[in-house]
């Protein structure tokens, strides 16, 4: 939930295991409609890494993952 959609999207990403400046999609939304840096999002309440979870994908996808994630 929040006001900033590109946030949202690349916080729902890292939540998967992706890699949001991976995505097309939000690579382009992160230079002109929102925050895609990691840095720069406010998240509050319960930390995020007690969430992580890295997902099997299918192998079209693997490029998308974070290189050594959760």
């Amino acid at each position: 939930m929040g006001q900033d959609l590109v946030a949202v999207d690349a916080t729902c990403a890292r939540l998967i295991g992706f890699e949001p400046a991976k995505i097309q999609y939000l690579a382009w939304a992160g230079d002109f409609l929102g925050n895609l840096d990691e840095r720069h999002i406010e998240h509050r309440g319960e930390k995020l890494e007690r969430y992580r979870t890295r997902f099997d994908v299918l192998p079209n996808f693997k490029e998308l993952q974070i290189a050594g994630g959760a």
